[in-house]
């Protein structure tokens, strides 16, 4: 039995810069597009004034220029809450990153640690102590100080 020949498939992704005042075609065309990129602005510059009370003057501000009026007084709980968890994801992602760091500079200096104790174990061995006392100073396994 043969198989099928696979077949491939070409794809072309277009990015496209929907901050308002980059220019975008469609964000000039679709009404509801623009009116989010309007929002995204407002809360930017709201929170450079007031990072406590940015998300809710960006909200009242839009609300009153009708950019996403309607949805906003329906959901400007559940779009605050929104804001507040993306906030605070970046902070998370932050810190997460840092603790990787911290890990891996562990990780790094266990691994120095082992390297120092197998060339002092080797040195020992060329001097010809015994495998126990080599055993005893460097915390390696006899298994270990045999294969070097």
């Amino acid at each position: 039995m043969t198989l099928p020949e696979k077949q491939s498939l070409e794809l072309v992704v277009s990015v496209t810069n929907i901050n308002y005042n980059k220019g975008s075609k469609i964000v000039h065309t679709c009404k509801p597009l623009k009116e989010y990129t309007l929002f995204v602005d407002a809360v930017r510059k709201h929170l450079k004034l007031d990072s406590e009370n940015g998300f809710k003057n960006a909200i009242k501000e839009c609300i009153q220029n009708d950019i996403l009026r309607e949805y906003l007084l329906r959901k400007s709980k559940e779009v605050m809450n929104m804001l507040i968890a993306e906030y605070d994801y970046d902070v998370d992602i932050a810190v997460q990153r840092e603790e990787e760091r911290e890990i891996a500079l562990q990780e790094g200096i266990s691994e120095g640690s082992y390297q120092a104790k197998l060339e002092t174990a080797k040195l020992m061995r060329t001097h010809n102590y015994p495998i126990a006392e080599i055993c005893t100073m460097t915390g390696l396994s006899e298994t270990e100080v045999e294969q070097l």
